[in-house]
């Protein structure tokens, strides 16, 4: 729903309902590393087994959430399972007012409901750990974990603004950002090397490889909330290029992004739910898009990188061929390409999925 604000005629007000009519919905199925998922029950929840390696401590998620009651067993067990929203509690309510001032076009927002994304689930614990079997030295610890999404307070600003000359420079190009600010957003939280929280002795193995983390002896839940901020700057230009373009009318469209993530009162040991892989402070993404047209837009190549400062990247060229005796088709050869100094985090998820495909439309 709009409303245009009188007499005040460039301002606008929105309103809208995102029903939760949605059945259940497993998103984290393929971003959780595990060996165990499904129990074969009709409820469709997730039950998992034992959970991936931290690359760099060499420990499983579980070892966040217990220490072994029996001190020599090398396995926490995690029995973990999916918390579902229902449906009446999926709604997503919201308002937004946009003003232009001349030629800046900003806006601020509000969202209230679930955010649906995985890497925004955090684990919870319920009850105590407890033995699998009778008591002794080398009996498993287990301990239940609950994969939740809590309801968020969503905060959102958006300005836009077309750039023409700066200090007599002609930028000719257009620039644009989105904020969002999460109140309390969750974090699952470990510390390295684990210690015992009760005498404060540290396990400091003399290989660096054996050495793991532990549950937090600060937040006994391994749960933290922290302010969040996201954000990200966009700009985008038409520029000619004679060396590469010969015709005169046909410009490169790039665009260049700028993504991060700010975590205020950052805390050492903040980990991803899914594989335990740290979170810095600040999380950066860059991405570049270019492309163009030829011979009248019938071969159309496009060129897409996407690299987090990390060490991750992508990139991802794509060409296609709109044949003039038919508009109605379309012909596009695309690949993907992923790489990164692990699979444990960003777009090093699908470093292991690299790929050429071939595509096909055709408008009715």
């Amino acid at each position: 729903m709009l409303y245009t604000v009188r007499p005040v005629s460039n301002t606008i007000l929105e309103f809208f309902a995102n029903p939760g009519f949605e059945a259940k919905k497993q998103r984290v199925d393929e971003f959780v590393p595990t060996n165990d998922i499904g129990d074969g029950k009709a409820d469709g929840d997730l039950r998992f087994g034992r959970w991936g390696s931290h690359p760099e401590t060499r420990t499983s998620v579980a070892g966040m959430f217990a220490n072994p009651i029996t001190g020599n067993a090398p396995v926490v067990v995690p029995f973990a399972t999916r918390d579902y929203p229902d449906a009446g509690d999926n709604w997503k309510i919201g308002a937004r007012v946009k003003h232009n001032f001349g030629a800046l076009n900003v806006g601020l927002g509000y969202i209230w409901g679930y955010n649906p994304q995985a890497t925004d689930m955090v684990f919870k614990t319920k009850g105590t750990p407890f033995l699998l079997g009778p008591p002794s030295p080398r009996t498993p610890t287990a301990i239940r974990l609950s994969l939740v999404n809590d309801r968020t307070n969503l905060f959102a600003a958006h300005f836009n603004y077309p750039i023409g000359e700066v200090l007599g420079i002609p930028i000719k190009s257009a620039m644009r950002g989105e904020l969002a600010f999460y109140p309390d957003k969750p974090y699952n939280i470990s510390e390295f090397p684990a210690k015992d929280c009760s005498t404060g002795t540290v396990f400091l193995p003399p290989d660096p490889r054996a050495r793991r983390a532990g549950p937090s002896c600060k937040h006994s839940d391994n749960l933290v909330e922290k302010n969040t901020i996201r954000y990200a700057l966009g700009f985008d230009r038409s520029t000619f290029i004679p060396f590469l373009q010969d015709d005169p009318w046909r410009a490169f469209r790039m665009s260049f992004q700028i993504f991060q993530t700010i975590i205020l009162d950052h805390e050492k040991g903040i980990r991803s739910f899914g594989h335990a892989q740290k979170i810095d402070p600040v999380s950066t993404l860059l991405t570049f898009r270019v492309n163009t047209g030829y011979l009248g837009d019938t071969i159309l190549p496009d060129l897409f990188v996407g690299y987090d400062i990390d060490g991750y990247y992508v990139v991802n060229p794509a060409i296609s061929y709109q044949p003039p005796w038919n508009e109605k088709m379309k012909l596009t050869l695309t690949s993907a390409i992923y790489g990164g100094r692990n699979k444990f985090k960003s777009l090093g998820f699908f470093s292991e999925k690299d790929s050429v495909f071939l595509q096909l439309r055709y408008q009715f």
